[in-house]
């Protein structure tokens, strides 16, 4: 808990925070050690915050109508007394601080010790920095907390003790400016560490080969520098992921690291660049993903090979009205081998998936030959969010010999239990019940039908039946995403950056795919919906067993959501495949003039 309010502290701190001077203060890539498991960077924090400031995000978040909203929310946390309330600063006070380079980082300060770490450039803007810090000591004492004044390598730093509070453990900030480079950091081993690459950065994040990898593949063609960059070394995602997954029995290992071993040993890093209000594009983003290999085993189920850009168009049984839709090349040749070694690692079972596999050859049914060795290897992902505001998917792996692999599914399904066929618009539909789950109060929420299907020339899988029946036709031919003007444009701009050959196609419309959380959010019936966004907004705002006081919104003081969709604009994505991993570039179209479509 310690190290998340500091890291939420800097968090806000950082990109707000940014000048001539005597003496410079080196690269922040040279102070940063390579224990560094996590950075975000900025070349010039005051120039972020107006790139910011102008893009969709930036203009949402003045929007007039949600100003009743933020008043309620900067009353809630001051009354709260979340971490940035604690610290006695206000927006204004970090705005008013940014000048250079910045960095937030977590590091890796000891085997079992990880550090919070915020490198502030405030040159020409002390007499903020000095006003500001010193608000900090104030507040700090008027919350019985405790100053101190300490020397680390020969230098002054200042030491703020934070007694606990709700239940947390204490808070230690360690604050110095040299070169007038602000320093920030939760442990005193990680300061010790930048101190001591101050003259000379041996094994710094700058030599670290992995950053050196993700910096050449994420260089704008043109050679100017991006409004921010990020690193992320491999290993802290996996610990992560791991921390909230619990093995199902004792001394099992957690599915996170199974999977790592299995198939991501290879996976080294992964980073970006970003340019805000580029051209003419609202953002502009490059990330790549390390993996030189060996990857493992099981790895081989994750083959995308590049296609031709063609190969990525949706088909005509795709909705105008999609929120999103992925489209990507998957060779599935060896996915059941490959997966099965994953399947029996996690269950504890050697060969449990080959039994699987064995008993629908009972029906009979061989997987790998009538199934997976029908799909062509092109698949397609949607989902919407109709008025019910429950997201709902859809998969669609394109198919060869149609009717063959229907009678195929058709056996599979006959053997299973809380699935019954149908028929709709002279297609089978397979209905699978799903049993009904709790809220977090107690009450039972029967969820939609989850439905399988093989038709159009694909084998299609999706958690709502509605959007089975939507994609089959109701007797009215569906208007395809293919013909919506926002998509062609997005499209027209991709094929722009001049990549001939991909293996990922991604579109979505941020709009959309925020109105649900956003309306059961405004209507209080979130505890009505279990997508992902829905429940960290939950866990945010109404969670029983959060530390420190929840805070308590009016949501209904919230204006309605069409009055303020307008600055979230469509946003695009192809990725390629490389021997050593994979490259993404997407865009963000502008606001400016809202995309309409016929």
């Amino acid at each position: 808990m310690r190290c998340f309010r500091c890291f939420v502290f800097v968090l806000v701190l950082t990109p707000l925070f940014a000048g001539t001077r005597l003496t410079a203060a080196p690269p922040l890539e040279q102070l940063l050690p390579d224990s560094t498991q996590a950075v975000l960077m900025t070349a010039n924090g005051a120039d972020l915050i107006r790139a910011f400031e102008v893009t969709q995000f930036g203009r949402l978040a003045c929007d007039e109508s949600l100003r009743p909203f933020l008043i309620d929310l900067e009353r809630e946390c001051v009354r709260a007394q979340t971490t940035i309330h604690e610290l006695g600063l206000t927006w204004e006070d970090f705005k008013s601080m940014a000048s250079g380079p910045a960095a937030l980082a977590i590091v890796k300060s000891r085997p079992d010790q990880v550090a919070v770490v915020a490198l502030v450039d405030t040159a020409g803007r002390s007499k903020e920095r000095l006003s500001s810090i010193g608000k900090v000591g104030h507040h700090v004492k008027s919350q019985r907390g405790e100053l101190k004044a300490k020397m680390i390598r020969d230098i002054a730093v200042t030491e703020m003790n934070l007694p606990a509070r709700h239940g947390s453990k204490p808070l230690t900030i360690y604050e110095l400016t040299k070169d007038d480079l602000l320093l920030l950091t939760d442990q005193e081993s990680a300061l010790q560490a930048i101190l001591d690459r101050w003259a000379k950065g041996s094994n710094s994040l700058l030599n670290l080969p992995a950053y050196q990898e993700v910096r050449k593949r994420t260089r704008f063609p043109d050679g100017k520098p991006a409004s921010f960059s990020w690193f992320v070394d491999a290993g802290i995602v996996v610990t992560a992921a791991s921390a909230t997954d619990t093995p199902s029995k004792k001394n099992r290992k957690d599915a996170w690291a199974i999977l790592h071993e299995e198939c991501l040993a290879g996976l080294k890093a992964m980073g970006g660049a970003a340019r805000l209000d580029d051209g003419p594009w609202e953002a502009h983003v490059r990330m790549a993903i390390c993996a030189p290999g060996p990857l493992g085993n099981a790895m081989q189920m994750m083959n995308f090979p590049n296609q031709p850009q063609s190969r990525f168009a949706p088909e005509p049984w795709v909705p105008k009205d999609a929120v999103s839709y992925w489209s990507f090349s998957w060779d599935m040749k060896d996915f059941l081998t490959s997966f099965g070694i994953v399947f029996d690692r996690i269950t504890g079972k050697k060969g449990n998936l080959e039994a699987i596999i064995k008993d629908y050859k009972d029906a009979p049914v061989d997987l790998r030959r009538d199934i997976f060795g029908r799909l062509t290897g092109q698949v397609s992902l949607i989902s919407d969010c109709p008025e019910t505001y429950a997201k709902r998917t859809l998969i669609a792996f394109q198919a060869r010999e149609e009717p063959q692999l229907a009678q195929s599914i058709a056996r599979m399904m006959e053997i299973e239990e809380d699935v019954k066929p149908r028929k709709f618009q002279g297609q089978t539909i397979w209905e699978i019940t799903v049993k009904p789950r709790e809220t977090r109060d107690g009450k039972p929420v029967q969820l939609p039908k989850m439905a399988l299907a093989v038709a159009n020339g694909n084998l299609f899988f999706t958690n709502n039946v509605l959007l089975m029946e939507k994609v089959l036709g109701t007797g009215t031919p569906v208007e395809p995403l293919a013909k919506a003007t926002d998509y062609l444009q997005l499209q027209q701009d991709l094929d722009k950056l001049g990549v001939k050959m991909s293996s990922f196609r991604m579109f979505s419309r941020p709009a959309e795919l925020l109105r649900g959380p956003y309306e059961l959010t405004r209507t209080n019936r979130l505890a009505q919906s279990e997508n992902i966004s829905s429940k960290l907004l939950r866990n945010w705002l109404v969670d029983p067993v959060r530390i420190g006081p929840t805070i308590k919104l009016n949501p209904a003081i919230l204006p309605p959501y069409d009055k303020i969709q307008h600055h979230l604009q469509p946003f695009g994505a192809i990725a390629v495949t490389r021997p050593d991993g994979w490259d993404v570039i997407g865009i963000a179209l502008k606001s400016g003039a809202p995309v309409k479509n016929p």
